[in-house]
């Protein structure tokens, strides 16, 4: 949720204003497209989602995990850090190049149990 947060306000600073976003959670989905109540913590950066996605063109999709293993694996690193941290082509960890390389060529991404 805090992902979604962060790339909104980053479209919004860079005047991004036409965007299709992509999720696997479709608990989210159904958390900002009906009016679910939700724990008390979520409640303020859910609104703050919804005022960011009034102001620019945006769709909202739900994605299984393997459709994205990019977002996924980039999710599941916040989830481990504290704080930020920004990736350019040049730092970006090497299995997360493998999955950007598989993303390019159009190959999917069998994720193992």
């Amino acid at each position: 949720m805090r992902g979604l947060l962060y790339g909104l306000e980053l479209c919004y600073k860079l005047k991004v204003t036409n965007i299709v976003i992509e999720v696997d959670a479709l608990s989210l989905i159904q958390l900002l497209t009906k009016n679910f109540m939700s724990s008390p913590e979520f409640i303020y950066i859910l609104r703050k989602i919804k005022i960011l996605m009034e102001g620019i063109n945006c769709t909202l999709v739900h994605i299984f995990r393997e459709g994205n293993a990019c977002a996924d694996f980039l999710a599941k690193k916040g989830c481990l850090i504290n704080g930020m941290e920004e990736f350019s082509c040049r730092n970006l960890p090497q299995q997360l190049k493998g999955l950007v390389r598989l993303d390019k060529l159009g190959m999917p991404y069998i994720r193992s149990f």
